[in-house]
């Protein structure tokens, strides 16, 4: 995804259909992350691309269905 080929709807659309099939979650928050590289906004760029996800906390992974990726978020990733 970029700034200039933004697909946060079609991103938040799916997850919102798929969500209720996650039944072990932590929390009711919905949480968005994005992921830049080191040297994104140097110089910006508005077709650059980087990544984003429409995460949900859970206890752990098992059993979630097949269209949802893992992330596992670090102690002090930034």
């Amino acid at each position: 995804m970029s700034i200039s080929v933004n697909k946060t709807f079609l991103l938040w659309n799916k997850f919102m259909s798929l969500k209720k099939l996650i039944n072990y979650d932590i929390i009711s928050d919905l949480i968005s992350l994005q992921v830049y590289d080191k040297d994104y906004f140097k110089p910006f760029d508005p077709n650059k691309e980087f990544i984003k996800y429409a995460p949900k906390e859970v206890h752990n992974f098992s059993n979630l269905p097949n269209d949802f990726l893992c992330f596992e978020l670090e102690v002090g990733y930034m």
